[in-house]
């Protein structure tokens, strides 16, 4: 896209504005983050779409993944249901449990470094 430095700059200032909001509000909204970093809803889904390859929601998803992982790696007796707690996932339905619960610990125990 365009300067890579100010590009990671950008990724990273989003990522810290999703990870501040996973102790104060679960539901993380393009709509909350856009404004945090002086940028329109749409403006926002076009960067992170071109920067990322995916949409917003599935790079936060990314982001809760990710945090969810660093806290299940830096403390072994952390529950996976600390986890899921600890990095914004709310289990509003089953189906949403029943993801985090199989997928995340798959992922965790392949070693997934991504």
């Amino acid at each position: 896209m365009g300067d890579d430095g100010a590009d990671m700059r950008f990724l990273s200032k989003v990522s810290s504005v999703v990870y501040m909001q996973f102790g104060r509000n679960k539901e993380i909204e393009v709509s909350f983050i856009a404004p945090s970093v002086s940028m329109s809803a749409r403006q926002f889904y076009r960067k992170i779409s071109a920067l990322t390859g995916n949409a917003p929601s599935a790079s936060i998803l990314c982001l809760k993944i990710k945090k969810a992982r660093n806290l299940l790696d830096g403390n072994p007796q952390v529950s996976f249901g600390e986890a899921a707690d600890g990095s914004g996932f709310i289990f509003k339905n089953l189906n949403v449990r029943v993801e985090f619960l199989c997928i995340l610990p798959i992922i965790f125990i392949m070693g997934n470094n991504d």
